[in-house]
């Protein structure tokens, strides 16, 4: 059986450590702003010109055409001032997109649902990826939702996020290793 539901917004990584919230690292896909002068192949040419030295060159390929398609737009759209789309689904520096810790944006009720959730899993460490509009509201006011549990989660994405403040993952679970060594002995 497969339920699929559509949910709009970053996709967000809460990396939960003891049942604790560690971490949110956003992840965004390669965006372009429209101008209202430029054609959309015109600004994937200037966003690759002034991109970060981390971020990954973006390349449309026959998978961007239907992305687009799907949105309504091709290369060739002037799009006006200010409207932003996505260019593909995939996300991440790579890919040309964009990671940006948040941890100190999580809305309270939304870090004790992930707790809860971490509760459930009962693992030591693990990775939520969770897609919400906006990781500051009340999780009862939008429409969000967890897409995936990871048991091996990337920790040290945390450590050098292209925006925000890192947060020291990797001394967050060493600590509990500490606390849980302690207890053995």
């Amino acid at each position: 059986v497969i339920v699929e539901e559509h949910l709009t917004g970053s996709v967000y990584r809460a990396t939960m450590v003891d049942g604790v919230l560690a971490g949110v690292l956003a992840g965004d896909p390669p965006r372009v702003t429209g101008d209202g002068t430029h054609t959309v192949a015109e600004l994937i040419a200037l966003k690759n010109r002034d991109r970060h030295e981390r971020v990954g060159a973006y390349t449309a390929t026959e998978a961007t055409h239907i992305f687009l398609a799907r949105h309504g737009y091709t290369l060739d759209t002037v799009l006006e001032r200010g409207i932003k789309i996505d260019l593909t689904e995939k996300i991440g520096l790579s890919y040309g997109g964009n990671a940006r810790e948040v941890t100190p944006n999580v809305h309270p009720r939304l870090r004790t649902e992930l707790e809860r959730a971490a509760e459930i899993v009962d693992d030591p460490i693990i990775g939520f990826d969770f897609i919400t509009p906006d990781i500051s509201a009340d999780p009862d006011t939008v429409h969000w939702g967890i897409i995936e549990c990871n048991a091996l989660p990337f920790i040290n994405l945390h450590h050098d996020p292209l925006e925000g403040e890192p947060v020291n993952v990797a001394g967050i679970f060493m600590d509990y290793i500490e606390r849980e060594l302690q207890l053995q002995r």
